[in-house]
């Protein structure tokens, strides 16, 4: 696939997106938030939230999660994320964490309702404005099947089963959240194909605030589930099928930290 980064700053809610110009590391996607590259190694929380942290510096972004999916879900590849927050709200976990270590509002990048990435709702209809695709032609995928399984805190099994599929195949992704599920969500280099399901994943709030059981819950965690395999991953390419517990994040994540990858750059 075609690697894609966004032609011109978008305001996204609480984010600011920037075009990605450095095409000389245009080799995978890459998702850098607040000068903090988004991958699994920098992954230093994962269970109701995901939070990054450069080893260096030891800035921490949070939530992260509501960056990602809805970056890849419209398509976005490779971009430059600030966050814009300038006021505290302390009955926020986030808030109250990034103050205590010193850090200023912008490092929380999520929404504080809690949903995906309402705004980006509104250029859907014309994203041939705002993406910008390079010359580069990039195949990642996992070289081997992972299978990953755990337990959550409250006793509920999760599983989740990666595999590789060839070059130009995309996404697949089948996702079951306790009594909802959806299956076989197709996912290109142009984003999620199926534009009615990507706006109600947009506006979707948590299941930590709003219960795991509803509709609403699963299209969020679509979100999740595509930041934290195919974002935090760069996965350009497999079939990914899961079936979510409560605290899934530690789920997803732990799979894609213990997968095995295979990349090829066909141009640049």
């Amino acid at each position: 696939m075609r690697l894609t980064t966004v032609s011109k700053p978008i305001h996204a809610g609480n984010i600011l997106i920037m075009p990605f110009t450095e095409f000389s590391y245009f080799t995978e996607p890459r998702i850098i938030i607040n000068d903090i590259e988004a991958i699994p190694e920098h992954v230093v929380k994962c269970d109701a939230r995901v939070d990054i942290m450069d080893p260096s510096s030891k800035k921490r972004c949070f939530l992260v999660e509501h960056v990602l999916g809805p970056l890849r879900l419209i398509g976005i590849t490779n971009a430059k994320v600030v966050g814009t927050d300038v006021t505290w709200n302390f009955m926020r976990p986030e808030h109250r964490f990034a103050y205590s270590i010193g850090l200023s509002p912008k490092f929380v990048v999520g929404e504080e309702d809690g949903r995906q990435r309402p705004a980006l709702i509104s250029i859907i209809d014309s994203l041939d404005q705002y993406v910008m695709k390079s010359e580069c032609k990039v195949y990642k995928s996992v070289s081997k099947e992972v299978i990953y399984e755990n337990m959550d805190p409250f006793g509920y099994r999760g599983r989740i089963v990666i595999s590789p599929r060839d070059e130009n195949e995309g996404i697949t992704l089948t996702i079951r959240l306790f009594k909802n599920y959806i299956e076989d969500i197709h996912i290109t280099e142009n984003g999620l194909q199926d534009k009615t399901l990507l706006k109600k994943i947009l506006s979707a709030r948590t299941p930590y605030l709003i219960g795991i059981d509803s509709e609403e819950s699963l299209y969020h965690a679509i979100g999740d589930v595509a930041a934290d395999i195919i974002g935090l991953g760069g996965l350009t390419d497999a079939d990914i099928k899961v079936e979510l517990n409560f605290f899934y994040h530690a789920l997803t994540v732990g799979a894609i930290k213990r997968a095995q990858f295979i990349k090829r750059v066909k141009e640049c």
